[in-house]
């Protein structure tokens, strides 16, 4: 099978989120051709959505050898680091993302949950602000906001409320614990 046929085909599967099967797919093409850093970034994308971070994280770290000015790959390193409890790393590779590309929300927002979770609530706000300024409509980033507001006093829940409708209205998924601290 030609490599670019194989190549189309694991888009197709990855744009219609089947991950299942676009990681087999991607990790056909990145074997077939080892210096494609697209591959190996779109391999650890489809890695990290299965909750494979391991695996995911070898996989961004090949892209980001072969491409090392590529901000995608330093985003997804920032999350999957952020989901392994390494906040300090993440932040890095976030600030190396936004070095790289200032006009990706996803890294901003990310950088502030790595704030988050480093206990700089104030921080974590101000750079999921960032992520909404540079795109007004994105879902997570309200999500996250309501998420860091909702155990604020009174008028900090009302906003979590607010933050978290307007994540639902854009498409966000519900999420009962956020529920129970929103009541």
């Amino acid at each position: 099978k030609s490599l670019h046929l194989l190549q189309a085909r694991t888009e197709k599967e990855f744009q219609t989120k089947d991950c299942e099967v676009a990681e087999p797919l991607y990790q056909q093409v990145a074997d077939r051709a080892p210096t494609n850093s697209l591959a190996w970034s779109n391999l650890a994308a489809v890695q990290l959505e299965l909750g494979k971070l391991n695996l995911a994280e070898k996989s961004i770290r090949n892209a980001i050898e072969i491409s090392p000015d590529d901000a995608f790959s330093h985003t997804t390193l920032g999350i999957i680091l952020l989901k392994t409890g390494q906040a300090d790393p993440a932040m890095k590779s976030l600030l190396t993302a936004i070095y790289l590309d200032p006009s990706d929300p996803s890294a901003f927002n990310y950088l502030g949950v790595a704030f988050e979770q480093k206990g700089d609530r104030d921080r974590a706000i101000q750079e999921i602000g960032k992520a909404l300024k540079l795109s007004p409509a994105y879902a997570e980033a309200y999500f996250n906001l309501a998420v860091l507001h909702a155990s604020g006093d009174a008028a900090s829940k009302q906003l979590a409320k607010k933050y978290y409708s307007k994540a639902l209205e854009l498409g966000a998924q519900p999420d009962s614990q956020l529920e129970q601290l929103l009541k």
